[in-house]
């Protein structure tokens, strides 16, 4: 069966057949009964959402269909998805993800308001991907990296953090959220902070 995938800018052909993230689509009357379990084999992030009210340009109902997206820590071989895709009873085509965010947001069409806008508790995530954080604006992005910059000084200023490693190893026992905030181009600012903090409170006693 010809694979229709809708091809919004986010996506685009392969073109070294390697890639961090895929998607594809699935038919339901042309799936194998245990297709989500092959692709849980991946044992990578994933997200999967059934569109079955997505209309043609005269207003006809498309065919109802699944959108599939496998994230990966590291470029993956296309063949390896493009085999995976086949065993669950696709057609084999796979598309190369060129933004994260917005081919997330674009499985519940959040950015194409003329669209059905799919509810995001539709999506289904595994192995912990989250679709509320992935899906998230950039301005949301900004608002939150600016929450947690100043929950960190806070803490920081509160326990006289006076040694970034202070401030890792209480992140490693208790605030793991934290982490790759810091590890971020954000987390030169802390460490900024807690020098500044050092300085201040050696020269005024």
């Amino acid at each position: 069966m010809q694979n229709n995938l809708e091809k919004p800018e986010n996506l685009e052909k392969g073109r070294n057949g390697r890639s961090k993230e895929y998607a594809f689509l699935l038919y339901p009357d042309s799936c194998v009964p245990n297709w989500l379990e092959i692709i849980k084999q991946l044992q990578q992030p994933f997200f999967v959402i059934l569109h079955d009210k997505d209309v043609e340009p005269n207003g006809t109902l498309k065919k109802p269909h699944y959108h599939v997206m496998i994230m990966f820590d590291n470029p993956r071989a296309e063949s390896t998805v493009k085999r995976i895709n086949l065993m669950c009873g696709g057609s084999g085509h796979l598309e190369q993800i060129l933004s994260r965010r917005g081919y997330v947001r674009y499985l519940c069409h959040l950015d194409s308001p003329e669209k059905y806008q799919y509810a995001p508790e539709a999506v289904r995530a595994f192995y912990g991907a989250n679709y509320s954080k992935e899906a998230m604006s950039v301005m949301q992005c900004r608002n939150l990296d600016s929450d947690m910059f100043c929950d960190i000084i806070k803490f920081c200023k509160d326990n006289h953090v006076i040694a970034y490693y202070q401030l890792i190893d209480y992140c490693m026992e208790h605030k793991r959220e934290w982490v790759p905030f810091l590890r971020g181009r954000n987390g030169q600012a802390v460490v900024n902070y807690i020098k500044s903090y050092y300085w201040f409170i050696n020269r005024n006693g």
